[in-house]
């Protein structure tokens, strides 16, 4: 990273780049006068002439300054590189962040754990309260852990609130945009003008972190007065005390919540005293299954050594769009179909994914390997497998796949991120609609290798295929053609499973627009608020970025929302 950013500030020597959001990066400098490490965050280049981000940055660092607490993290000093880039020196967090626990641990944390976490994040903000400000995104990538190194508690775990970024004081509140923030983190108040906000904001994120440690997942967004956050004993085995602490600060009225992040953490751990150390509770809930496509944040150092042996996880806020080529669509042929069948399904949550419609002639030709046009019906479990080399079918009968495209110059075996590139890039070619129109269609786009022995020996191929997919239950049918259907195929949210959904099924938001988003990085989720909720319609509250894959792939296609009130 030196190239963008100096090796040397003063005496710091630049170590390593740490990571990086829309609007700044955090790179690892080492003091060798003081033989320590602290971190360095710097203005991203292209936002450096925007005013407002540029003031919102420094104030940043002055808040951060003003703040004497071992639960905030401090920062030492500010400046500005000869290129004119303003930059801050702040404490280096050698323990990652409570997300990171949070990744490590999907059956969630013990609840002495999640005491101790919620009391010392309590102290940081009872601290930021005492100065008069509003955090306005805790959430647990925002709550940073390092070592003590001295002390009676030497070799303890402490926890700093980081990322002041969208912080505010309360009386300038009314000169800004309020509704920044994590929708899973997010108290109605931030969204809604007409409600006073306060710390009591802060409160109710504290609370829906408390959840997530406990579930091993964030809670599904409750931004609004009528919208609730299930209790954590719902989600998990929990004494009836802990769970209802938890729910007060998550109540949606500010009044109805702990009157502060100390009495909220005291109540939690009062709740906690007494309780024994849980045995392993019942094995969590697996994650929804999402696109194929989307992998770790880290590109891999090296190809995967064999295909998925499942679905891959990630946020199911993270939403698949395309990255565009040249239009030159043929017309499908027609294919006489019913409507969407949709069996055993409790609640059918469906991705949104996106469509190709160009058809060849089928039959192969001789070769094994498979042609566009082909249809092949599979199950779920069969179709999340991502290794099919199934027969296809008469696409006159029922089916749940339809390959749109089949790649032949990904080089390396399971080489996802070429697959997703090679998929991508030939959608709008098949079908003929711009990747804002197919991003707002209830369809997901799989990719299928064919088995290592079939690769080794030569037919080497990647399967471009759509389909529409439900939790835990058959693949629905295709409808005729298949092209996108705007009655049932529209794409909507139902925030109480965390999912998006056809705006036939149980929902509670609707996708109305898209946006095109900015930067070079992929943006954590406080930075996509900042440009979703500044970029879609007023009417927008709730909006979701590209999958981080298709992101790579230069796809920046956000989703607007906004709620449906007669779901």
């Amino acid at each position: 990273m030196s190239e963008t950013f100096p090796t040397h500030l003063g005496r710091l020597q630049q170590v390593r780049h740490i990571g990086a959001g829309a609007f700044a990066s955090v790179w690892l400098y080492y003091d060798p006068d003081l033989d320590s490490h602290v971190a360095v965050k710097a203005l991203s280049p292209g936002w450096v002439s925007n005013p407002e981000i540029h003031k919102r940055f420094l104030q940043e660092a002055r808040l951060l300054r003003s703040v004497d607490s071992p639960h905030v993290v401090r920062v030492y000093d500010i400046g500005q590189t000869s290129t004119g880039i303003p930059f801050f020196v702040m404490s280096y967090a050698d323990g990652g962040s409570v997300a990171d626990m949070l990744k490590g641990s999907p059956g969630g944390l013990d609840v002495h754990e999640v005491a101790d976490i919620v009391g010392q994040a309590a102290d940081g903000l009872m601290a930021l309260k005492a100065r008069g400000v509003i955090h306005r995104d805790i959430k647990p990538a925002n709550l940073l852990l390092t070592s003590e190194t001295s002390g009676g508690t030497a070799g303890a775990r402490r926890v700093m609130i980081a990322d002041l970024g969208v912080a505010r004081s309360l009386d300038s509140l009314n000169e800004v945009t309020r509704d920044i923030g994590t929708p899973s983190y997010m108290a109605p108040e931030q969204l809604d003008p007409d409600l006073p906000i306060d710390h009591r904001a802060d409160v109710r994120a504290l609370g829906a972190v408390a959840w997530a440690l406990l579930a091993g997942r964030s809670p599904a967004p409750a931004l609004g007065l009528t919208s609730r956050v299930p209790e954590a004993g719902s989600v998990r085995p929990l004494p009836a005390s802990i769970s209802q602490a938890i729910s007060r600060a998550l109540e949606p009225r500010a009044e109805d919540r702990w009157p502060d992040a100390r009495s909220f953490a005291d109540g939690l751990r009062g709740a906690v005293q007494g309780t024994r150390t849980p045995q392993a509770h019942a094995a969590p809930q697996p994650p929804p299954p999402t696109s194929p496509w989307q992998t770790s944040a880290a590109p891999p150092s090296g190809p995967p050594s064999g295909p998925p042996s499942g679905p891959p996880t990630g946020s199911p806020f993270e939403q698949p769009t395309t990255v565009p080529t040249a239009i030159g669509t043929q017309q499908p042929a027609k294919k006489r179909r019913t409507g969407l069948l949709v069996g055993g399904v409790i609640a059918a949550v469906v991705v949104i994914g996106l469509i190709g419609g160009l058809v060849y002639v089928l039959g192969n030709g001789g070769s094994d390997i498979p042609e566009a046009g082909e249809c092949r019906d599979l199950d779920f479990d069969a179709g999340n497998t991502f290794v099919d080399e199934t027969a296809p079918v008469a696409c006159s009968e029922p089916h749940t796949l339809y390959t749109f495209h089949v790649a032949t110059d990904v080089k390396k075996y399971n080489d996802n991120e070429a697959a997703g590139a090679a998929c991508y890039s030939r959608i709008e070619t098949g079908l003929g609609l711009r990747p804002e129109m197919m991003a707002r269609t209830a369809y997901l786009v799989n990719w299928y290798w064919p088995k290592e022995s079939t690769w080794n020996d030569g037919d080497r191929y990647v399967r471009c295929d759509i389909v529409v997919t439900v939790l835990k239950a058959p693949l629905i049918d295709l409808p005729e053609d298949p092209v996108p259907a705007p009655g049932d195929l529209r794409a909507c949210v139902d925030s109480t499973v965390d999912r998006i959904v056809r705006c036939g099924t149980t929902h509670d938001y609707v996708v109305f627009d898209t946006f095109e988003m900015t930067g070079d990085s992929y943006p954590d989720q406080s930075e996509t608020n900042v440009q979703g909720l500044g970029a879609c319609p007023a009417e927008a509250t709730m909006f979701k970025p590209p999958f981080e894959s298709a992101w790579n792939s230069g796809s920046r296609i956000g989703l607007c929302a906004k709620y449906d009130v007669g779901s």
